[in-house]
């Protein structure tokens, strides 16, 4: 959480948070069920929060302009650790599901909506044991949304010490 003491006062607020539980019903799946949130409030600065967001929105909306001023986003993944293709490469696949609600709060312009989505992911890890590993994520929206372009292909890659 942050805010900012303006001239008028305390104001600029922006509040985000994640809450994860991860399980392992075996030596090859992992379970992860996560809750985001983020919010802002701002007298003084434009914002926008979208659902669509690139690193943190639902998978599947790429294209959409629903924004607002507060988003909550549950997400449910599997992963399953298959074998190795080499000594140097380790990779997995996972199902995925994303439900996110957002608010239009203050923002001009701003929606109140829900979009959900569901999908599947390839993991891909070099050195096999590495906990920094890429992904390809391809998102099918389960909420009709004109903007969105259908299927959504996302790859990021995530870097931990």
């Amino acid at each position: 959480a942050e805010t900012r003491h303006n001239p008028s006062g305390w104001g600029d607020g922006v509040v985000s948070g994640r809450l994860a539980w991860y399980s392992r019903p075996s030596a090859r799946q992992t379970r992860i069920i996560a809750v985001e949130y983020v919010g802002s409030s701002s007298d003084s600065v434009p914002f926008q929060i979208t659902i669509s967001d690139a690193l943190s929105g639902v998978r599947g909306y790429t294209g959409s302009r629903l924004s607002g001023g507060r988003r909550v986003i549950a997400r449910g993944e599997r992963r399953l650790m298959m074998p190795g293709i080499s000594r140097y490469l380790g990779w997995g696949i996972a199902g995925f599901a994303d439900a996110g609600q957002i608010w239009a709060s203050n923002v001009p312009f701003g929606t109140s909506a829900f979009r959900s989505s569901v999908g599947v992911s390839v993991l891909a890890a070099v050195p096999r044991a590495s906990r920094s590993f890429a992904r390809v994520d391809i998102g099918y929206p389960l909420v009709a949304d004109r903007n969105a372009k259908g299927f959504d292909i996302r790859v990021a890659f995530r870097a931990t010490n």
